[in-house]
């Protein structure tokens, strides 16, 4: 009986590390290999670390009518482009730039409408990393 237990025993372990192994491979995304994802919604912080990205990252804020959005962004362009854009309520783009290589900055958007306005970022077989952060939260963000 101690045979029958061991190899059932044996039997479990071994499938259960397969299993195991075989989510821990599928976590990563067909267009993105991410070494870290930071993304925090109202008054935040969008920001990836990656060795390809190729996809599109969103976040949103929402402004009430005459308030400034004040941003800051950081940028480490090896290979590819990456396009950083903000968009208004009603889709319209406000603020756009398209980076080949590194590139930082401050920024200010003086909303003209009340609503729910949008920061977009696209890579396109892009390696490197980006850093977002607005009204207050400015933390720098560097590839390693």
């Amino acid at each position: 009986m101690d045979k029958f237990y061991k190899r059932h025993i044996h039997l479990i372990i071994t499938i259960t590390f397969a299993v195991m192994m075989i989510g821990c491979n599928s976590i990563p995304s067909v267009d993105s290999d991410m070494r870290m994802n930071v993304q925090i919604g109202q008054n935040g912080r969008i920001a990836k670390l990656y060795d390809a990205f190729s996809g599109v990252e969103r976040s949103t804020l929402e402004v009430e009518s005459g308030q400034s959005i004040h941003f800051y962004y950081a940028a480490t362009v090896q290979e590819g482009s990456l396009a950083l854009k903000w968009l208004d309520p009603s889709g319209t783009v406000v603020w756009q730039r398209v980076l080949s290589e590194n590139a930082s900055g401050t920024e200010e958007i003086a909303s003209e409408s009340p609503g729910r306005y949008t920061i977009i970022v696209q890579g396109q077989r892009t390696v490197g990393s980006f850093n977002i952060a607005w009204n207050g939260e400015l933390a720098g963000f560097t590839r390693e």
